[in-house]
């Protein structure tokens, strides 16, 4: 996967599945990592004076994880940001076939 933005933001993944879970993670397992993710299924994001919440409604939560071969984000690696050696990419998840709804929140 590589993404380009219109503001010139770049994520690019390239990895592969697996069945293993990164064992260098701070999650330790999959389903630490999984229920993480799983409970912060809340963002807002930035529109003029507020932000527009939404809500990630998976009606069967499953993941799985990746073999990540190569990562990069333009955000994470702008060192004005992000001094050199404060960031350190964790692992991977998969989620495909999942039945879900998005669902809008409170702005705040």
């Amino acid at each position: 996967m590589d993404i380009r933005s219109s503001d010139e933001t770049r994520i690019m993944i390239e990895a592969n599945e697996t069945h293993l879970f990164n064992s260098d993670s701070i999650f330790e397992t999959l389903d630490n990592a999984s229920g993480f993710f799983e409970k912060g299924d809340l963002g807002y994001s930035p529109n003029k004076d507020k932000f527009d919440g939404l809500r990630l409604k998976a009606y069967r939560w499953e993941v799985r994880p990746l073999e990540v071969l190569k990562v990069k984000s333009s955000f994470f690696e702008n060192e004005e940001v992000f001094p050199q050696g404060s960031v350190k990419f964790d692992n991977a998840l998969l989620m495909t076939n999942i039945e879900h709804e998005w669902k809008s929140e409170a702005d705040k």
